[in-house]
């Protein structure tokens, strides 16, 4: 049994008029209207060898790259070019999510601890 599954058509007309002649500033607005970094930090393109999802396999992938054929800036870009761009602002969500900040935060309270230690000897 087959379901049905109704994209309203105006979704994709709203996306592709967010405008923009090259296909990664295009996308990045796209995607960060759509979702927040902690979302997107669910999400990888395939979905394998991690706890991640296959962001290739959402209707939400499925609408972006009709809005980006519907975009007349980016109309003629390659699927191959848009799965690219799209997989690099996945792999950055976490860095974007604070992930950097609480890393370096860590590490200077692991540097600072073993320093602490050594001068109350």
């Amino acid at each position: 049994m087959y379901r049905a599954v109704i994209i309203p058509v105006n979704s994709i007309k709203s996306l592709s008029a967010i405008g923009g002649n090259e296909v990664g500033p295009l996308l990045k607005r796209m995607l960060n209207r759509l979702m927040t970094d902690g979302v997107a930090t669910l999400f990888n393109w395939k979905g394998k060898n991690s706890l991640k999802k296959p962001f290739s396999r959402t209707k939400m992938c499925w609408i972006i790259m009709k809005a980006v054929r519907q975009n007349r800036g980016t109309s003629l870009s390659s699927d191959e070019c848009v799965e690219q761009k799209i997989k690099s602002w996945l792999r950055f969500a976490p860095e974007r999510d604070g992930g950097r900040k609480r890393r370096l935060e860590k590490n200077k309270g692991e540097a600072q601890a073993p320093a602490a230690a050594s001068t109350s000897q």
